[in-house]
């Protein structure tokens, strides 16, 4: 199986999260303000936080929206994914789950 360099899957993920305008992220109101807080979920691989961590702070400050990072191994996360869980955005270190999430829709 073909390793995914560090540097590319980057890339990928800041793509990634620039395209997340459709379908819109959720939203939150808060009960106070009248205010639309919006804020994109991203379940990543552990090996990645360190850039991910980098990642969601320039994202963050260039769009003003708030980026929520998960972490664990690809695994773990793809089986919260079929769980339900509500990421927007999931980047795994082992194609195989993804391909596995894919195939059981």
């Amino acid at each position: 199986m073909p390793k995914i360099k560090p540097m590319y899957l980057a890339w990928v993920v800041v793509i990634a999260l620039a395209a997340c305008t459709a379908p819109p992220p959720r939203q939150t109101t808060q009960s106070t303000a009248s205010s639309v807080s919006v804020e994109v979920t991203v379940a990543a691989a552990a090996d990645l936080q360190f850039a991910f961590t980098d990642l969601a702070k320039l994202y963050e400050t260039q769009t003003g929206t708030k980026v929520k990072l998960v972490f664990g191994s690809t695994g773990q996360l793809a089986q919260q994914v079929e769980a339900g869980a509500p990421f927007d955005l999931l980047a795994a270190a082992d194609v195989s789950y993804v391909k596995g999430l894919n195939d059981r829709g």
